[in-house]
């Protein structure tokens, strides 16, 4: 029997969850977002502090130029806009747009719904264990 490999299983995990998104998430005009960009417009309408780029990398562990190009995906998609900061016109406050509020209302149902089914047959204490483990091994890759 071959060794089972927690890489391996997380991404074949990551991979459902993204079949999931694109059969069950599509907004009313058939256009499927990517997590990361459900994930960014849920952060930017919980927010209560301006949102920069330089936030979003720091809070998605990513480089400036990835989330620079999911930006300007999302901006072109009249998800977001860029406003000029009050005190510093070189640096742009990220906004969500009224279309980005409504898709990002009508995604988080969804995902809630995702997240109802993932727990399914899941007890409490087992989601705890599984979330002190994914938090060890997430300590592990940035030690």
């Amino acid at each position: 029997m071959e060794e089972r490999k927690i890489g391996k299983e997380i991404k074949s995990i990551q991979i459902l969850m993204a079949r999931y998104i694109t059969k069950y998430m599509k907004n009313k005009k058939n256009e499927v977002l990517s997590y990361i960009q459900i994930d960014i417009m849920e952060f930017l309408s919980k927010s209560k502090e301006d949102i920069y780029q330089k936030d979003l990398e720091q809070k998605f562990a990513l480089r400036k130029s990835t989330i620079s190009g999911i930006l300007k995906t999302m901006e072109k998609n009249e998800l977001i806009e860029r406003i000029a900061a009050k005190n510093d016109s070189r640096s742009k406050q990220i906004v969500l747009t009224e279309k980005g509020k409504e898709i990002c209302h009508e995604y988080m149902d969804r995902i809630s719904k995702m997240e109802e089914l993932i727990k399914k047959n899941i007890s409490e204490k087992e989601i705890n264990i599984f979330f002190k483990v994914i938090e060890q091994i997430r300590n592990n890759l940035t030690e």
